[in-house]
């Protein structure tokens, strides 16, 4: 019935229906412009409530996300984005991801 229902719709209207209620799905809005990145900030965050798993991510362009289960490069997250909202990301983005410098990385290893 729901199928049913947008094929009636316009396309303004489909975007409409289709917005989720807690977070805005236009691309256009994230730091990569007109460029789609996907969501695999997503993956790399779910993988930093591990508290097995060490994580950082470089802070260049989209982000270079590490994971390792031997070199402390940073600890685990207990962060109140269960739901992973990129409005939230967006506010708390160097704790969510721990977003490091290169060097600052380098510094971590050697």
């Amino acid at each position: 019935m729901f199928m049913y229902y947008l094929t009636k719709c316009t396309d303004s209207q489909i975007m409409k229906v289709l917005r989720h209620a807690r977070e805005t799905f236009n691309y256009h809005f994230s730091p990569a412009g007109g460029y789609w990145n996907g969501t695999t900030w997503k993956a790399f965050m779910k993988w930093r409530f591990k508290a097995d798993i060490h994580s950082c991510c470089i802070n260049s362009d989209s982000g270079v996300g590490i994971l390792s289960r031997k070199q402390a490069i940073g600890d685990s997250t207990n962060t109140m984005n269960l739901f992973f909202e990129f409005s939230e990301l967006d506010k708390h983005r160097k704790e969510y991801l721990n977003l490091i410098s290169f060097d600052e990385l380098r510094n971590i290893l050697t």
